[in-house]
Formats: C-alpha cells, sequence, structure tokens
C-alpha cells in the first residue's frame, strides 16, 4: 500500500490477541499481505478504557486499525 507521496502506509492493529473479534481483521492484514503494527491491549487490565486509547476510539472497543490516522473500528 503506497502512500500519495512515496513510502508505505502505516497500519496499527489495536486488538486483545487472537480472540474472535480481533481475528478476522488481523487475517484479513495476513492474507493480503499488508505489512502491520499489532499492538496488543491487555483486558485484565481494561487497556482499552485508558485515556490514550479512547482518543483512538472513544467507545473503548477493540479491534479497532488505524491507517495513517485514520481509524476504523
Amino acid at each position: 500500500m503506497k502512500r500519495p507521496h512515496g513510502g508505505t502506509a502505516l497500519l496499527t492493529l489495536y486488538a486483545f490477541g487472537p480472540g474472535a473479534n480481533s481475528l478476522k481483521p488481523m487475517l484479513a492484514l495476513h492474507e493480503k499481505g499488508l505489512p502491520f503494527q499489532h499492538r496488543f491491549l491487555d483486558p485484565s487490565k481494561f487497556e482499552h478504557h485508558e485515556p490514550w486509547f479512547k482518543k483512538i476510539n472513544p467507545r473503548g472497543q477493540v479491534p479497532a486499525l488505524d491507517h495513517d490516522g485514520r481509524i476504523i473500528t
């Protein structure tokens, strides 16, 4: 995936791990062969309700995909 000004688009997947809902976008990214960064959140620490993650997804739900600053939930 190329950026208009060159380079590769940065994808970051925020997820709990290979669980049911998080597995679907993870598999899709792998099948497409897209490079992405996987950011694991710890549900036992309620990281999905931390202020830094609420800036990404105000609902505090995962998975969330950051595509060059555009959030897809």
